[in-house]
C-alpha cells in the first residue's frame, strides 16, 4: 500500500516534507490556483503555476508524484459557465506541459468534462464525491478515471469495503487519520464551508465553527472518538491485505511538525502516545484526553464488521462496543 500525504503547498514546507519523509511515500497533494477553483481546505497556501513548477522538479529525485486537489464540493454553478472553462482549460493545459498528470477532482460533470477534454489525465474521484457503494465506483470507473478517494465512514464497514474492490478494478485509497464523526451530520456542509471559504466567498471567515461543534460533541461524548472514522497506524495491514492500493493522510492546513509526525506514525506502523495527536478532527482535544493505542488491539476485528450495532448478540454473547473500547483506552487528563 502506498502512502499519499498533504502539504500546507508552500516550497519550503513541500522541500521540508520531501526531506523528511520523501523516500517512504508515494505522492504529495496540495492546493494550486485555490482562490480560483476552490479546495476542501481554506487555510492553504495558494500555490502558483511557477511555484508548481518548482515544486514538481524538487520532488521527482525522489520519486514522488504532484497531485492537485481541485476537490471544493461545490461551485454555485460556475463550473458549467464558458469563462470558468475557459481559465479551467488553460489550467489543464499549463499543468500538463509540467508533467503533472495526477488530478484529485470532487464535482462529477468537472470528472467528466478533464477526461473527455484531457483523456491523458489521471483523475482521483474525491472522498467529498462519497462513492459509497459497488454501483456508484462501477460509474465512476466507467468514466475512465485512475482512482477513487473513498468516504471516510467506510474504514469503518469492512464488508462494504471488501465489495467495493471486488466491483472494480481501479485504484482505490482511503482516509487514515481524520478522526471525524461516525455519520458525522455536519460532513456535507463542512466540506461546503470549505470549498466556498477557500475561494474567499465568506469574506475571509476566520476558524472552523464545524470542528469547534463535532469537538464538543466529543468532549460531551468520549467513546464517539473510538466509534470516529480514522484508522490506527498499526492496523494498515488490515486494508492492505484487502486490495486497497493508497492510504491517504489528511490534515494539510495542520503545522508542518504535525505532518510529518503523522506521517512517520504510518509509515512505521507505530502510533505509541496519544493517538488523538496523528488525528486531524480530535487532535485538538489531546491535551484533555488521552487515547492509548495500545490498548486497542484488536479493535478493528470488531468495528471494521459490527455496522455500529452495539446490541447486536452472538451465540448469546454481547458484542463489546465502542464504550466498552474508550474505557479501555481513553483517560482524561
Amino acid at each position: 500500500m502506498k502512502l499519499v500525504i498533504g502539504s500546507p503547498g508552500d516550497i519550503k514546507s513541500t522541500e521540508k516534507i520531501l526531506h523528511e519523509v520523501g523516500k517512504d511515500i508515494a505522492e504529495i497533494y496540495l492546493g494550486v490556483r485555490v482562490s480560483a477553483f476552490g479546495s476542501a481546505r481554506d487555510e492553504i497556501y495558494d500555490l502558483d503555476l511557477s511555484e508548481l513548477d518548482q515544486t514538481v522538479r524538487m520532488a521527482y529525485p525522489y520519486g514522488v508524484e504532484i497531485s492537485i486537489a481541485l476537490n471544493a464540493p461545490c461551485y454555485s454553478g460556475k463550473q458549467f459557465s464558458k469563462d470558468f472553462l475557459e481559465d479551467y482549460r488553460t489550467f489543464l493545459n499549463a499543468i500538463t506541459e509540467m508533467g503533472i498528470s495526477h488530478l484529485i477532482i470532487s464535482d462529477s460533470f468537472l470528472i467528466h468534462f478533464t477526461l473527455q477534454q484531457f483523456p491523458h489525465l489521471k483523475v482521483q474521484v474525491s472522498s467529498l464525491s462519497y462513492v459509497d457503494s459497488p454501483e456508484k465506483a462501477r460509474y465512476y470507473e466507467k468514466m475512465g478515471v485512475e482512482r477513487i478517494i473513498l468516504p471516510i465512514d467506510l474504514v469503518r464497514n469492512l464488508p462494504l469495503l471488501q465489495s467495493i474492490r471486488e466491483a472494480v478494478g481501479c485504484q482505490l485509497e482511503i482516509m487514515a487519520n481524520l478522526g471525524c464523526l461516525y455519520n458525522c451530520p455536519y460532513h456535507t456542509f463542512h466540506g461546503q464551508f470549505h470549498g466556498h471559504n477557500s475561494r474567499k466567498e465568506l469574506h475571509g471567515l476566520r476558524g472552523d465553527p464545524y470542528k469547534a461543534v463535532c469537538n464538543e460533541m466529543l468532549l460531551q461524548e468520549p467513546w464517539r472518538i473510538v466509534n470516529g472514522s480514522f484508522i490506527r497506524p498499526e492496523d494498515i495491514s488490515v486494508y492492505k491485505d484487502m486490495g486497497i492500493d493508497y492510504l491517504k493522510l489528511a490534515g494539510r492546513e495542520l503545522s508542518l511538525e504535525w505532518v510529518i509526525k503523522s506521517a512517520r506514525a504510518y509509515i512505521t506502523g507505530s502510533g505509541k502516545g496519544n493517538l488523538l495527536e496523528l488525528l486531524t478532527t480530535p487532535h485538538g482535544l489531546s491535551s484533555t484526553i488521552f487515547m492509548d493505542t495500545t490498548k486497542l488491539n484488536g479493535f478493528i476485528n470488531m468495528v471494521g464488521v459490527c455496522n455500529k450495532k452495539c446490541n447486536l448478540r452472538r451465540k448469546g454473547e454481547k458484542i463489546n462496543g465502542c464504550k466498552e473500547w474508550a474505557e479501555k483506552s481513553l483517560t482524561m487528563l
